[in-house]
C-alpha cells in the first residue's frame, strides 16, 4: 500500500523517541504529537499489520510491548488505524458519512445509529448491563508469533476489543458524545423541569450556562428544546461559552453563529451569574466544578460524560473518587463537592441514551449524566 513504508519509519521514530532520556521527553512531546497527526494510513488490515508489526514486535516477544505501551498518543493512533483497517469498518464508514452528512445540525434517532453501525446501543435500556470481560490475555511467557495484532494492542492497553466503525466515525468527526433525538429530548425534558422549578422559587426566569460549549451544536438544540410554545416565554435565558483554545480552523466563527461567547468558564460565571450549569466532557485532569460550586447563584450543575474513573474532569476534585484522594490526606477526608455542601445523583433518564466515542460492545455505557445540587438551596 503506498505510504506504508513511511508509516513504518514514522512509528519507529515514535518508539525510539519514547525511550529517549527522561529530560528530553517534555521537549520532544509536542513535536511527536504533531508528527503523529500527519500519519494517515488508508490500509487494509493485512497491509497495516505488515507495516507496523516489525516495528512493534521486533523480536516477537511480549517484552517488546514495554518499549511503546506507555506512549498514550501512539496507542491512540494504533487503535484508530487498526479499527479503521477492518473490512467491516471500511465498508461501513462511507455509508455512515452519507446517512449522517447533516449531523449534528439534524440529529438521528437512536435506531438509525444502531442500523447504520450494527451496534446494540443506544437503546434506552436502564440500568445498563455489567461490562463483559474481554478474552483473557495470553501468558507473557509465550511468543507473540501468531498472535493477532488486535490481541497485542489490547494487551498493551490499546482498547480495541468490541470497538467498531462507530468509534472511528465519532473520532474523525471530533464527536465525544453522540447526540441523538432521544438524548437531546431527555436532556431538554430534565432541564425544563428543573429550570421551571427554579423559576418559581426565584420569582424570575432562571439563567442556564453551558460551559465549554465547543462548536455550539448542543446548546443550539437545547435552546430549541427550552423555547416557549404557542407564544409562551422561554423557560430560561440560555448562555454558552468556550475559550476556543482547541477550536478547529473555522470553528470559532461557526460556534459564534450558534451563540457561543468566547469566554473562559470562570469569566462566564462572573458575567452571567447562572442558576444552573451544564458541562459536557470537561477536559481531562482539570476541575471546573469548584468554580461552579463557589458561584453563589448556581444551585445545580449537570456533568455529562465519563464519570469517576474516566477521562472527564479531575478524578478527585471533580468526582471525589477515593482512589485518587491526595496521598497525604486522611481516609476520612470527604469528597470536595460534599465538603462544599453539595450532593450528587445520577440522572438515568438522560444517561440511558448516552453513547461516547470510547464505548464498546463489551462496555457500552461509559457515559453518565450526574447532577450536583447545593444542599438547602
Amino acid at each position: 500500500m503506498p505510504g506504508l513504508l513511511g508509516v513504518a519509519s514514522s512509528l519507529r521514530l515514535q518508539v525510539v523517541a519514547h525511550n529517549a532520556p527522561a529530560a528530553l521527553r517534555p521537549l520532544l512531546a509536542p513535536l511527536l504529537a504533531a508528527h503523529l497527526r500527519r500519519i494517515s494510513p488508508t490500509a487494509d488490515a493485512d497491509s497495516l499489520e505488515a507495516a507496523v508489526r516489525p516495528v512493534l514486535l521486533p523480536s516477537e516477544q511480549w517484552g517488546d510491548l514495554e518499549r511503546w505501551r506507555g506512549n498514550a498518543r501512539l496507542l491512540a493512533w494504533l487503535r484508530s488505524a487498526y479499527i479503521a483497517s477492518r473490512d467491516e469498518t471500511r465498508a461501513t464508514l462511507p455509508a455512515a458519512d452519507r446517512s449522517l452528512q447533516a449531523y449534528p445540525g439534524i440529529l438521528p434517532h437512536a435506531h438509525q445509529i444502531r442500523e447504520i453501525f450494527g451496534t446494540r446501543q443506544p437503546d434506552g435500556a436502564w440500568p445498563p448491563p455489567p461490562p463483559r470481560e474481554p478474552p483473557p490475555p495470553r501468558s507473557p511467557k509465550e511468543s507473540t508469533a501468531g498472535v493477532p495484532l488486535g490481541e497485542v494492542l489490547e494487551a498493551a492497553g490499546g482498547l480495541v476489543a468490541g470497538r467498531n466503525a462507530l468509534n472511528i466515525w465519532m473520532e474523525r468527526r471530533g464527536v465525544y458524545e453522540l447526540l441523538t433525538t432521544e438524548l437531546v429530548g431527555a436532556l431538554g425534558g430534565y432541564l425544563r423541569g428543573r429550570l421551571a422549578r427554579l423559576g418559581r422559587r426565584l420569582g424570575r426566569r432562571p439563567r442556564l450556562l453551558e460551559a465549554g460549549a465547543a462548536d455550539g451544536h448542543l446548546v443550539a438544540h437545547l435552546r430549541a428544546s427550552l423555547a416557549g410554545e404557542r407564544g409562551e416565554a422561554a423557560v430560561a435565558d440560555v448562555f454558552a461559552c468556550d475559550d476556543f483554545s482547541t477550536a478547529a480552523p473555522g470553528g470559532v466563527r461557526a460556534a459564534r453563529s450558534r451563540g457561543v461567547e468566547q469566554l473562559g468558564y470562570w469569566e462566564a460565571l462572573a458575567e452571567h451569574k447562572p442558576d444552573m450549569v451544564v458541562c459536557a466532557w470537561m477536559p481531562m485532569g482539570v476541575d471546573w466544578s469548584h468554580a461552579f460550586r463557589h458561584t453563589p447563584t448556581v444551585r445545580e450543575y449537570l456533568l455529562l460524560g465519563e464519570a469517576d474513573d474516566g477521562s472527564v474532569g479531575h478524578l478527585w476534585r471533580t468526582w471525589g473518587n477515593p482512589a485518587f484522594r491526595p496521598p497525604t490526606a486522611p481516609p476520612s477526608l470527604p469528597p470536595p463537592y460534599l465538603a462544599d455542601g453539595w450532593e450528587r445523583a445520577d440522572v438515568p433518564e438522560i444517561g440511558r441514551w448516552m453513547l461516547n466515542r470510547f464505548d464498546s460492545d463489551l462496555d457500552p455505557h461509559g457515559s453518565r449524566a450526574v447532577s450536583f445540587v447545593r444542599l438547602n438551596s
